[in-house]
Order: C-alpha cells, then sequence, then structure tokens
C-alpha cells in the first residue's frame, strides 16, 4: 500500500533509472494480474473495484513487456 499515496503524482518509480515505469503504471499492472487470480475470489473482486473506480481517470498506458519476454 506504500505506493497509492504516491500516486497522487504519477511519477517515475526512480529518478535514475531510464526506461522506467510510473507509479500508476506499475499499479494498474499489478491490479489487472491481480485481478486473474481466480483461487482468490475475494483479492480479485477488491482490484477489479480498484480498476473500476480508482485507475479510469490516470489515462496511463499498459506497462510495456520486459525486453526477454517481447515477441
Amino acid at each position: 500500500m506504500h505506493l497509492l499515496p504516491r500516486a497522487v503524482e504519477d511519477r517515475p518509480m526512480y529518478r535514475t533509472r531510464r526506461p522506467v515505469p510510473t507509479v500508476r503504471q506499475l499499479l494498474r499492472h499489478r491490479w489487472e494480474t491481480a485481478r486473474t487470480l481466480t483461487e482468490l475470489p475475494g483479492l480479485a473482486a477488491t482490484m477489479d473495484l480498484l480498476l473500476r473506480r480508482v485507475a479510469p481517470p490516470w489515462r496511463t498506458a499498459p506497462l510495456p513487456r520486459y525486453p526477454a519476454f517481447r515477441g
């Protein structure tokens, strides 16, 4: 939960590394991933709620795939 307060201003996760995701990109990616956890329905429902109520105004780009996994 330490990332959520930092999402008020969408900044890069690290000041010195590039390329680096923004806080909002990382949160959205984690929420989208956790939403698919069918073995944890309560967590999945919470992540779905966050994605529907918190994330829409952010208008963040999807987190790019890690270079080793790009097609």
